[in-house]
């Protein structure tokens, strides 16, 4: 292989390594935004069922956040970054 030939079969490679890159990077992102997507609608659901099931319940505003605070946490564990995205 001469000098030239390895150079461009060099930016070739290079070429089509940003490609993938930008591929897998690009798939990724729709990944997590379907899955973001998905646990807010979820998390609406399980909120508006808990807001029905505490409705008939005769309970103080500030025991009833607190079993909203725990209901979220037993709900969404790990996934604090949707409290302040779902609060705003």
């Amino acid at each position: 292989m001469t000098d030239f030939d390895m150079i461009f079969q060099l930016k070739l490679n290079i070429a089509t390594e940003k490609k993938l890159i930008k591929e897998i990077t690009d798939d990724q992102s729709v990944e997590r935004k379907n899955f973001e997507t998905k646990m807010r609608q979820e998390y609406k659901l399980k909120k508006e069922r808990w807001k029905r099931e505490m409705a008939g319940v005769d309970t103080p505003k500030r025991q009833r956040e607190q079993a909203s605070v725990f209901h979220l946490l037993v709900f969404l564990p790990g996934t604090i970054t949707f409290l302040c995205v779902l609060s705003v």
